[in-house]
């Protein structure tokens, strides 16, 4: 329900017949993902080009629905007469005991991230963005809906009637080490995440585009051993280039991210990563344009897991924005991973409210 009436409002500030006109310009809403929240991922709003003495704050409350396993904890859990029940520990030890040799994973985790974004034109084309998330894990219970959408559009719901609804779990076994992550219960909660600290610049205009350069460090201000902390100095740098036509745009960012060795996921060792983008936007009258976006990203437990949590990810994105003002926007943005490939969640669903204040 809650869904439904979140994309009836975005229709209806989309058709709203509002007057006057604004260019066509960037704008994303967060990067929603539990294995790569805390491990600085790419974000194309670090890119931003405000003039100087612009001020730009947006406030993106977002959810995300993780599912992802591989077959064992379903077999086990219907071979134990459990369907229906909550995944056990003991379940986990009798699968590491049967297949100490195979890579066995099994995410359910979904929650909210509200990411408050201030970014500040400091002159001759440099921007500095500071981000702050507020990370909930384990609520609002709409596991129901994810499987209901997956089942009617003919998808499939992956395993999710075996298993009961709204239970954290995250446990990744790695076959050559002999050992796991692993965690339950006490990964539920709220709290603040890694913040985010961006400086964008211009890098010149090739190949009739216009191009910028980004530099990001994620400080550990969230909690080490939960999804919004990684207990690390995270470090990136980023390109983004942008091609404007009549109507329309098209943007492409590669990225690199030096994860610190002293931080962790939930205690496993995490690799550097790499990042690409791709998003097509489109002006819709004058004052409301939608976007079509891919990106790739490499996973921080490339060495840890030699499974799909191991492996590369796509996530798709569509989206609308509405400016309701001169200087007030709404956006809104869905997630889906349409290719299942590495960890991702099954979808994703965004607001954002963004405000223009000053420059010259």
């Amino acid at each position: 329900m809650r869904l439904a009436l979140s994309a009836l409002v975005l229709a209806i500030v989309a058709a709203a017949p509002w007057a006057g006109a604004q260019p066509l310009e960037p704008w994303s809403t967060p990067y929603a993902e539990p294995l790569r929240l805390a491990s600085l991922p790419l974000e194309l709003a670090d890119a931003r080009d405000l003039a100087s003495g612009a001020w730009e704050v947006t406030v993106t409350p977002g959810y995300f629905n993780l599912w992802s396993g591989s077959w064992h904890t379903a077999t086990i859990h219907q071979e134990l007469g459990l369907e229906g029940e909550p995944l056990v520990p003991a379940e986990l030890r009798i699968l590491e005991q049967r297949h100490p040799g195979d890579d066995i994973h099994r995410f359910d985790v979904e929650g909210t991230v509200t990411e408050v974004r201030v970014a500040r034109g400091l002159g001759r084309g440099i921007t500095l963005t500071v981000s702050l998330p507020w990370v909930e894990i384990g609520s609002p219970h709409w596991d129901a809906i994810s499987e209901d959408i997956h089942d009617a559009l003919g998808w499939g719901v992956g395993g999710r009637e075996v298993f009961a609804h709204s239970q954290t779990v995250a446990y990744v076994w790695n076959p050559k080490e002999q050992r796991a992550i692993e965690g339950w219960e006490e990964l539920e909660g709220s709290g603040v995440g890694d913040v985010r600290i961006a400086l964008s610049g211009p890098l010149g205009g090739a190949w009739g585009g216009e191009h910028r350069w980004v530099a990001a460090v994620e400080a550990p201000t969230g909690d080490e051993g939960t999804i919004g902390g990684s207990g690390g100095w995270d470090a990136g740098v980023r390109w983004l280039g942008t091609w404007r036509f009549s109507r329309s745009m098209v943007r492409g960012a590669l990225g690199y991210t030096r994860l610190d060795g002293g931080g962790s996921f939930l205690g496993a060792p995490r690799d550097d990563t790499w990042h690409a983008a791709a998003e097509y936007r489109h002006l819709w009258g004058e004052r409301a344009d939608t976007l079509l976006g891919v990106r790739w990203d490499t996973s921080p437990l490339a060495t840890f897991s030699g499974g799909e949590p191991g492996q590369p990810a796509f996530m798709f994105t569509f989206g609308v924005r509405r400016w309701l003002s001169d200087a007030v926007f709404l956006a809104g943005t869905l997630g889906e991973n349409l290719i299942p490939d590495g960890v991702n969640p099954d979808f994703t669903l965004q607001l954002q409210l963004g405000a223009r204040l000053g420059g010259k």
